[in-house]
């Protein structure tokens, strides 16, 4: 008996007993007597022989399916969790590429950031006696900016790492 052909002839049985069950509270017939246990008996013979299986098979059969479901479960919650650790740890290295790699680029964002806040030179009709170039000091661009920078980059390095704990979650789903 094939694993199919024992669910679909356990249906058959449920379906049998609960007609059964249903047939003798109808009758008033006590479902805790062994008038009732011989009535099970014979319709579980009927429903076995109509299928063309045994009582030893069905047992056989039975024994295998529940004992063997566990070890099938746990066996695939192993491969899932191996394959889930794999994808884990790549997504892991490929996010910290890229977190060092931004953080590599962080003095050439503040050169970038210079460029962007400096004054344009002013045109006016005086003449000009001196040419100077404006200096960035600590005050136009301090410390705290950067600070605000590097935690920025920290947060989307955050929240990536939570896309992925998502994704996690997801293949456990599967």
């Amino acid at each position: 008996m094939t694993i199919q052909e024992f669910k679909r002839i356990n249906k058959l049985l449920t379906r049998g007993y609960d007609e059964l069950e249903e047939e003798a509270l109808r009758d008033g017939v006590n479902i805790v007597s062994s008038e009732y246990d011989q009535l099970i008996t014979t319709v579980r013979d009927k429903i076995l022989e109509s299928q063309g299986f045994t009582l030893k098979d069905y047992r056989i059969t039975k024994e295998k399916v529940e004992g063997g479901s566990s070890s099938v479960v746990r066996q695939i919650a192993e491969e899932t969790e191996t394959k889930v650790n794999v994808l884990e740890n790549h997504l892991r290295q490929k996010f910290e590429a890229i977190f060092n790699e931004s953080m590599e680029n962080i003095p050439s964002m503040v050169r970038d950031l210079v460029i962007e806040y400096r004054l344009p030179p002013q045109i006016t009709n005086e003449i000009v006696k001196e040419i100077t170039v404006p200096q960035i000091t600590k005050e136009e661009f301090s410390d705290e900016e950067l600070q605000k920078e590097i935690q920025s980059l920290k947060d989307s390095h955050a929240s990536l790492d939570k896309e992925v704990k998502a994704i996690n979650k997801y293949i456990d789903l599967i």
